[in-house]
């Protein structure tokens, strides 16, 4: 009997064969309700094995597919309340893909919208900055004109504030919409610290604070970060001090990591002995639309919107913005940024224009800066220039180069400028090269009386020097290709590099463009982007196609620029700049194009 059983809960027997009768009868219920209960395991097991596999379709989002009905209470009681749960679920999903299908759409549409103001935005005003600053310039030289210089400066302040406040309101919500990029490239840490600092210190001195620069940063090497970002980041920090601080000091100072520290960063600190920020309001002072207290907007101006921006850059670029303060002593704002070296461009030593041979100007000042804004004055006129500093190279190089004009500072070393002009005067191969004396010393009539063919004094009227070296070195005078649909824009852009002493050739759509360029061969072209007919992007296609295409083009635009318009325009383009910057620094990268 007790084999039978073992043999039976085994499976191994499935009746009472080979009992007696009376143990069979007695046995027999017993293997009914075993074979009942295995067939139900069996079904079981075959329903959890189905639950699993919708399970698995659930995970992976497909909920078309349902439990099917057994016929069999205790199952389909679970099976409907899951196929009810499931098409809840479905209904929700549905439910969250057209919202998320809505948000997709209204954020393209806020990307696309934010794009299409910012060039709406920005174009009138390009035209109030432009013809603000060109009168400015013309009521600057009238006698009289005081109270109307005043009014038309305070138009053009007014309008540079409303394109900084646009400027940051695009650029946070880029940033936030993860559209800004970053475009790395080698920076040289001293010239930004240099020019941020020629910046800022006009503000300072109206509060009347005082710059001190502190800068750890080996020469000759270059930072691996974006440029851009870094020299706005610094301006808008050293702007706040400005606003924060009367009478006292600003530092900005630079540090490093030593050698063996890793990961090695940079540190720039902007430091200030202002009023302070009080502990409670550190961390909120990076949000955006935020300020230090509530009437901070109607006593110093702004948004609140240029710290969350430095902030979003700085974790942009890799690190991070973070500031200490202490009220009625002054805050520490301090941008940390990895460390990434790279070798630093070195300046040329000469500064030749890539031209056809023609007239030469020898420029003689122990002044870099002389030599940079001779430089800058004269390339309108087409003019190779070659610098010197000082008297002694000057007359070797008079005499090798036979220049078509010299211009000549009074005090230099080792020979000053009445020394060098009677030599030159004296020397037979040079005698006949006319010489401009060009200093801060005013005594003309020593000058001609040695033979100086021109006297001009520091600071040099632009216009004045385009004269004298036009009429003593010959104009053939450098064209440029204006291109925009604007005609405000043209106008201005126009008067600017006229003035400039700049001839210039308009167009007003990239189809006249490709037409102009065939008929006045531009040494460069001022480019729009958005214009009917032909936009600026199939301008630079269709020039830069020419293998023979050799003229630097410079897009000026109000359009917002993403990663997909640098690509088309990166090999034909030379420069990228937005409407509404200062009209000299784009005279400046135009120049720095033609003098390269």
């Amino acid at each position: 009997m007790a084999e039978w059983v073992r043999r039976f809960l085994a499976g191994e027997v499935a009746d009472a064969d080979g009992l007696d009768p009376a143990m069979a009868a007695a046995l027999a219920p017993l293997a009914e309700s075993h074979e009942h209960h295995r067939s139900r395991l069996e079904d079981l097991d075959g329903y959890l094995t189905e639950l699993s596999c919708l399970f698995l379709e659930y995970s992976a989002g497909n909920f078309d597919v349902h439990l099917r009905m057994r016929g069999e209470d205790h199952t389909d009681a679970v099976g409907l309340g899951l196929n009810m749960m499931v098409e809840e679920l479905q209904a929700v999903t549905q439910d969250l893909s057209v919202a998320r299908d809505a948000a997709l759409a209204a954020n393209q549409a806020k990307s696309t919208f934010l794009a299409n103001m910012s060039h709406e935005l920005r174009t009138p005003l390009n035209a109030i900055i432009g013809y603000s600053e060109l009168i400015v310039d013309d009521l600057s030289a009238t006698p009289g004109a005081g109270d109307t210089l005043e009014d038309v400066e305070k138009i053009l302040r007014a309008a540079k504030h409303l394109l900084r406040l646009i400027s940051d309101v695009l650029d946070l919500s880029k940033v936030e919409a993860g559209k800004m990029e970053l475009e790395v490239e080698s920076v040289d840490v001293q010239g930004i610290v240099a020019d941020v600092a020629d910046t800022v210190r006009p503000a300072l001195g109206r509060g009347g604070n005082a710059l001190a620069l502190e800068v750890d940063w080996t020469p000759g090497v270059a930072l691996r970060t974006d440029g851009m970002k870094l020299r706005q980041t610094l301006m808008n920090l050293l702007g706040n001090a400005s606003k924060f601080t009367s009478n006292g000091t600003v530092t900005l100072r630079v540090r490093r990591d030593p050698l063996d520290h890793e990961p090695r960063r940079v540190y720039f600190d902007v430091a200030d002995t202002g009023a302070g920020i009080a502990a409670d309001r550190l961390e909120a002072i990076f949000d955006p639309f935020t300020q230090e207290r509530a009437d901070t907007a109607r006593l110093h101006g702004g948004t609140g919107l240029g710290l969350a921006i430095c902030s979003r850059f700085a974790k942009l670029m890799g690190g991070s913005l973070t500031v200490q303060s202490e009220v009625g002593k002054g805050s520490c704002f301090t941008l940390t940024l990895p460390l990434l070296e790279g070798a630093a461009h070195a300046p040329p030593e000469r500064l030749l224009m890539e031209r056809p041979p023609g007239a030469t100007v020898l420029v003689v000042d122990d002044d870099p800066v002389a030599h940079e804004l001779l430089r800058r004055h004269v390339a309108p006129l087409g003019c190779e220039v070659v610098v010197s500093s000082g008297g002694i190279q000057a007359i070797e190089l008079a005499r090798t180069l036979r220049p078509s004009l010299i211009t000549l500072d009074v005090f230099m070393p080792e020979m000053d400028g009445w020394t060098t002009l009677a030599r030159l005067k004296s020397d037979p191969i040079v005698c006949d090269i006319p010489v401009v004396m060009i200093t801060i010393h005013d005594d003309a009539q020593r000058a001609y009386a040695l033979g100086a063919d021109d006297y001009l004094t520091k600071p040099v009227d632009r216009r004045r020097l385009l004269e004298v070296v036009g009429r003593h070195a010959g104009d053939a005078r450098r064209t440029v290709l204006v291109v925009d649909d604007d005609r405000d824009a043209r106008e201005v852009a126009t008067r600017m590099l006229t003035g400039a002493g700049f001839q210039v050739v308009q167009a007003i759509n990239g189809a006249d463009a490709l037409e102009k360029y065939r008929s006045a061969s531009p040494d460069v072209i001022l480019l729009d982007l958005m214009m009917p007919v032909l936009d600026g992007f199939e301008v630079v296609h269709a020039l830069s196609a020419d293998p023979d295409f050799r003229t630097p083009i410079v897009v000026l635009t109000a359009k917002q620029i993403d990663e997909t318009d640098r690509a088309r325009l990166a090999h034909g383009a030379e420069s990228i700049l937005s409407k509404g910057r200062d009209l000299d620094l784009v005279l400046s990268r135009m120049t720095d194009l033609l003098t390269s």
